[in-house]
């Protein structure tokens, strides 16, 4: 894709390397893919189907570490917004 400089667009992209492994080949080789890490997240594969993925703990996202810790209220980013704009 190019974009020129009429195209006034900003584009945030975050190459992540991601390696895809079966479930067994993870389970052989634990010590071998515990040291890739430090380069690429794992992507484990059982059935054809992804069922986890394996990240450095300081990789995850503060998001991700209060996921299921705070109740889903129904309250979302688009009624945050409304609060702040009637508020100034």
């Amino acid at each position: 894709m190019i974009i020129s400089p009429e195209d006034h667009a900003i584009i945030n992209l975050e190459v992540i390397d991601m390696k895809k492994v079966t479930a067994s080949d993870f389970k052989k080789n634990l010590d071998k893919y515990l040291a890739e890490l430090a380069k690429e997240e794992i992507i484990i594969i059982r059935d054809g189907v992804s069922v986890a993925k394996v990240i450095l703990p300081e990789k995850e996202s503060i998001v991700s570490k209060l996921r299921g810790i705070i109740p889903d209220d129904g309250y979302s980013i688009e009624d945050a917004r409304k609060e702040r704009l009637v508020k100034q």
